[in-house]
């Protein structure tokens, strides 16, 4: 497998970048990442990867339908994965591939991906296309400006540990692969939410040419092949479903003793145009002794349409005082 192209440096393709070890053997070409304030690898950095290996190792006219995956340990992001590529069923409309990821022959993560072969749509009465009423983006605003803010108040209660954990974080959504705008109390932990809603958008290019494929023998990149744009909406699908959790029961953010994602899943409805803004739905479906089922939806802020469903759960220990969350059984 060639180079086209060197990734730009902390771009999302770096991040997701693999070389290939064997037929269906990969290795990641650059450190894994560990989000802010974390001290793991990001959970979508090993989805994002195992689609690209995946990718290798398949015709080019599949892309995803679904994907289910378990975290189950924390990468350690000084030391490579290795990602390894079963082939469970190669169909003339569907192919089944697992995917499992190593780290000193400790098994770390494994995925279950459905892909279907690319074709017209059907006609529209066969058709039900999720679509929605994008809110005006004034509402919102950009995260690391708005959690800034938030840590410049004097009266904000946080400690000088979490304003520094914080302060990473904000620095991230700085200089990180895409940009965020977040409601305006998203930091503050004022009240109650039943749904969070925000925009995120690529700071890199992307192609949206969906009959681009890369060059045989290259490597797939985010300018010569469009399933680029299913790896990073796989990545980010992962993204802040964590931090989000405290929004929902007006707390502050750092406000849990224990943070752990143990499974996701990816639904994927139609082809995705990160070029574009996208909006997402952000709601808390189930909750009960610290674990969560967190559900968001993905729309092209340009076409209103659903783009894809992620549902992730999680456990998350809160610290309280004198009352843990409603649960919302």
């Amino acid at each position: 497998m060639g180079i086209f192209r060197k990734p730009p440096a902390g771009s999302l393709e770096a991040i997701l970048d693999l070389n290939q070890l064997a037929v269906n053997k990969f290795i990641t070409a650059n450190r894994p990442v560990a989000p802010a304030a974390s001290n793991v690898t990001f959970g979508g950095t090993m989805v994002g990867q195992s689609l690209l290996a995946s990718f290798y190792t398949m015709s080019e006219d599949f892309v995803p339908a679904s994907m289910h995956c378990s975290f189950l340990m924390g990468g350690d992001p000084t030391i490579p994965i290795i990602y390894n590529v079963e082939p469970l069923r190669e169909g003339r409309n569907f192919t089944h591939k697992q995917v499992k990821a190593f780290q000193d022959d400790k098994l770390i993560f494994i995925s279950n991906w459905v892909f279907s072969r690319q074709r017209e749509l059907g006609p529209p009465n066969l058709q039900n296309v999720g679509r929605i009423a994008v809110p005006d983006k004034d509402k919102f605003d950009v995260g690391s400006t708005l959690l800034r803010k938030y840590l410049d108040d004097p009266n904000n209660g946080e400690s000088k540990e979490s304003k520094e954990a914080q302060g990473t974080i904000a620095t991230a959504l700085d200089k990180g692969p895409a940009k965020y705008w977040l409601p305006k109390d998203f930091f503050s932990g004022e009240r109650k939410h039943e749904e969070l809603n925000y925009f995120i958008k690529l700071r890199n290019s992307i192609t949206n040419n969906e009959s681009l494929r890369r060059p045989a023998g290259e490597k797939l990149t985010f300018l010569n092949d469009h399933r680029a744009n299913y790896l990073a909406i796989s990545y980010y699908s992962d993204a802040y479903f964590l931090l989000s959790l405290p929004y929902f029961y007006g707390l502050p953010l750092f406000n849990c003793k224990i943070s752990v994602s143990m499974d996701h899943s990816i639904y994927f409805h139609q082809s995705p145009s990160m070029s574009n803004e996208m909006y997402l739905r952000i709601t808390n479906e189930e909750s009960n002794d610290g674990l969560h089922v967190m559900k968001s939806e993905w729309y092209d802020s340009v076409t209103k349409e659903k783009k894809i469903t992620a549902l992730q759960g999680a456990l998350v220990v809160y610290n309280m005082d004198d009352e843990k969350p409603d649960a919302k059984l």
